[in-house]
């Protein structure tokens, strides 16, 4: 149980995603939607992967999740969905 800051900033199709942990670690993913991207886990994995916006969700396939996320209520939903 602990507390995940999450900051994104947006410019049209292009978004800069910083999630920072409660070590002070933080992952920054910068990417714009529809175009393969460099992008890299908290763990430092990198891969490519392409976001997608899909009825005011954004959607990418990390290596072992699925994540999603959209604004709802003004707050940030995350949903990440585990791959076998």
């Amino acid at each position: 149980d602990y507390k995940l800051i999450t900051e994104v900033t947006q410019s049209g199709d292009d978004f800069s995603w910083t999630q920072i942990y409660p070590t002070n670690a933080k992952v920054t993913n910068k990417f714009t939607v529809g175009k393969e991207c460099d992008m890299e886990t908290i763990g430092g994995k990198k891969f490519k992967a392409t976001v997608h916006m899909e009825g005011g969700k954004l959607s990418v396939t990390f290596p072992n999740y699925h994540h999603t996320s959209e604004i709802s209520g003004g707050k940030l939903v995350e949903a990440r969905i585990g791959i076998c």
